[in-house]
């Protein structure tokens, strides 16, 4: 869904999320205080667990959040790791659902959100003694309409959210910086309904998209044994690419002997059948690779722009590597949501606060009015994060789970205090954990290393490789990377447009790097605060996210020739008016930048799920067939949800649907509860 995570591409089925786990001001008890409370019991403390124990009191449906636990209970009937959006669902819905209070959310920063996250940034004489403009870092949009439960929140508030339905005016341009394509409803729109010719590269890729989409849906995604239309045997035209050696950009790839149909020249469902994103759009005509010597020319840079602009930013990745299979599978922007829309939010109390607004009608608080909501209630457990889980693949042997107390270095950094740690124990755990950070604690299993893993990934006992529907989906769960760099400039330099499509050659990346420019300063953002946005995905969003690239002097090398490339006469007006003699930017021109860093963040690392191309599509169904659940192990969050994976409102129906498969399985009165949410299906 996020991320650095997330703007949309163009694609008007397809939006962006996107990128966990979370932060703000609480800090926990500490490790010697929290034992001693340990020793004491709550007796009041509700439980979701009537079947398994009859003794137990049956939980009564809250009309309101419950007073401050007097003491901190030494057992839970749930323990929730992490508080970002897939946390606070579980909660909501165990506490709104059926009453039950006896839960904690353990969250190792020090505020709830996940990769839901804004900063102050910048400065103006309007807002000096505001500490900057209100700017997402990560989630940004509110996708989708009446069925998006964040939109739903919005639509409640007394005071109106800043933000606007984007709008699409964008700018694509070739490498010298001359205007190719402009505004999506101009350039971009595809007549469906005639099936024309298309009148440009950025037409033809539409096309060829939208025709992956209908193969992908009638031809791979069918199960072994189906019937399936004769046009799927034109799967078989395409020879299938790879990447050679340790290549990694569109002229690496070469075109093999293999298809994907048998040796008769048939294509057969199944697990087996799989392309890539950039092969099965071969089958429209759209191919960005030079097919006569693999050079950078106009007519590759043309179709890698477009590329970058429609896919790249919006998988996180380059895509041939991406699934068809995975990536057509959901059905998130077709209407289901009420209606198609991106809202971009713009407020000072952040897209956060919608999440504050629910969180808060089960969590007590200290202060809760139309400007800010702050959360103090004893089972949020900020500052705390989870190194070990001892859990029970029979679910009979109550699951222990090891914490300790957090600091903050920076934003994405909360490495333990000391070597204190603390143990609690809970009846079921459900992890929210990224799926990046979960494939990090499986890596961490299966090598030697001797390092400390308590700031790197939290691990499982029995270990998570142990159980191989989870080792193989894992293995196969890649997260996408995007990164955003925030810059402040002492003027405005570049048009009234939304987005910005600049491509770029000269460092490394050949043909492979397009970064998109978004402003933030325009009529409905933050008007007069000179800031852009850079925004770039996959291989050149880790290569950013090296400590080496963040330092000052490379930013200026990096990004200053691209914006004195692609705005050259903005930049001329601008400096003119300023005073100054020169027609490029400097170092000087650049008052501030920020760069948020998702994918080395230990407690999220990256932004969404990405299925790379041939990941198994069985064994994904089957892990969540199972809830996903094993034991007193439950996984949640935007990567268990398939046809949302990557957005925030998958993260929430995900968390949803947890908890209600532990009321159902253990609560009197739940048999047939009906646990679906829009993770499930369409309405």
């Amino acid at each position: 869904m996020t991320c650095p995570c997330n703007f949309k591409s163009l694609a008007p089925l397809l939006l962006l999320l996107l990128c966990g786990f979370v932060l703000g001001t609480n800090n926990v008890t500490s490790s010697k205080k929290f034992n001693e409370l340990s020793e004491k019991k709550n007796k009041k403390s509700k439980t979701i667990d009537s079947k398994k124990s009859k003794k137990s009191e049956k939980s009564k449906k809250s009309k309101k959040s419950p007073t401050h636990h007097e003491v901190i209970p030494t057992h839970y009937e749930v323990i929730i790791g992490g508080a970002g959006t897939a946390g606070i669902a579980v909660a909501h819905t165990l506490q709104r659902e059926a009453g039950i209070n006896n839960y904690a959310i353990l969250e190792g920063k020090d505020d709830i959100g996940g990769r839901m996250k804004a900063v102050k940034f910048g400065t103006s004489e309007e807002d000096k003694n505001e500490g900057g403009f209100s700017i997402e870092t990560g989630s940004n949009y509110i996708s989708g309409g009446v069925l998006n439960p964040f939109y739903c929140q919005m639509m409640k508030l007394k005071r109106k959210m800043k933000g606007y339905n984007q709008e699409w005016k964008i700018r694509v341009n070739d490498e010298s910086g001359k205007k190719i394509f402009g505004d999506f409803d101009e350039d971009w729109k595809y007549d469906w309904d005639e099936y024309g010719d298309p009148e440009n590269a950025a037409q033809r890729m539409v096309r060829a998209y939208g025709n992956a989409g209908w193969y992908a849906k009638h031809c791979l995604q069918k199960k072994s044994g189906a019937v399936v239309s004769k046009w799927c045997n034109d799967l078989c035209n395409i020879n299938l690419t790879q990447l050679l050696g340790d290549g990694m950009g569109i002229d690496d790839l070469k075109v093999t002997n293999r298809t994907v149909c048998n040796k008769q020249g048939e294509f057969l469902p199944g697990d087996h059948a799989d392309m890539s994103i950039t092969d099965i759009m071969r089958l429209g005509g759209y191919f960005a690779q030079n097919d006569a010597n693999g050079t950078c020319v106009a007519r590759v840079i043309e179709y890698r722009v477009i590329e970058y602009a429609w896919l790249d930013i919006e998988m996180g990745r380059a895509p041939w590597e991406v699934s068809a299979k995975h990536w057509f599978g959901g059905k998130t922007f077709s209407g289901e949501l009420g209606e198609a829309r991106d809202f971009l939010v713009f407020d000072d109390r952040s897209y956060l606060f919608l999440l504050k607004s629910k969180a808060s009608r089960v969590l007590d608080t200290s202060e809760n009015t139309d400007n800010e909501i702050v959360l103090k209630d004893d089972r949020l457990l900020l500052n705390t994060k989870i190194t070990k889980i001892y859990w029970d693949p029979d679910g009979e042997t109550n699951v222990t789970v090891t914490c300790c107390n957090t600091k903050k270095v920076n934003e994405y950094s909360f490495p333990c205090t000391d070597d204190s740690r603390y143990n609690v124990t809970t009846t079921d755990f459900v992890s929210t954990f990224s799926m990046g950070v979960l494939k990090n604690s499986l890596e961490l299993e299966l090598s030697s290393s001797s390092l400390n893993s308590d700031d790197i990934a939290p691990m499982f006992y029995p270990p998570l490789s142990s159980v191989g529907l989870i080792k193989n989906n894992l293995d196969n769960a890649d997260m996408g990377s995007l990164i955003k760099v925030f810059m402040q400039f002492k003027c405005k330099f570049w048009e009234d447009k939304e987005l910005f499509f600049t491509p770029y050659s000269k460092d490394g990346f050949q043909c492979d790097y397009a970064p998109t420019f978004f402003s933030l300063d325009g009529k409905k953002g933050h008007k007069g605060s000179n800031i852009l946005s850079l925004i770039t995905s996959g291989n050149r969003a880790q290569d950013l996210s090296k400590p080496a690239n963040q330092e000052p002097e490379m930013i200026y090398k990096q990004f200053l020739p691209v914006l004195n490339t692609h705005f050259k006469e903005g930049i001329s007006t601008c400096l003119a008016a300023e005073g100054l003699n020169r027609t490029e930017l400097t170092k000087e021109d650049m008052l501030d930048f920020f760069i948020p860093d998702w994918f080395n963040d230990p407690l999220v690392r990256g932004c969404w799920l990405s299925k790379p191309y041939g990941a198994s599509a069985e064994e994904y169904a089957e892990f969540l067939t199972k809830g996903p659940r094993f034991g007193n192990l439950m996984f949640s969050g935007e990567g268990t949800c398939k046809r949302h994976a990557g957005w925030v409102h998958g993260g929430w129906f995900s968390g949803e649907r947890s908890a209600r498969i532990l009321l159902k399985e253990r609560k009197d009165g739940f048999e047939n509860y009906d646990t679906q949410t829009l993770c499930d299906f369409t309405p």
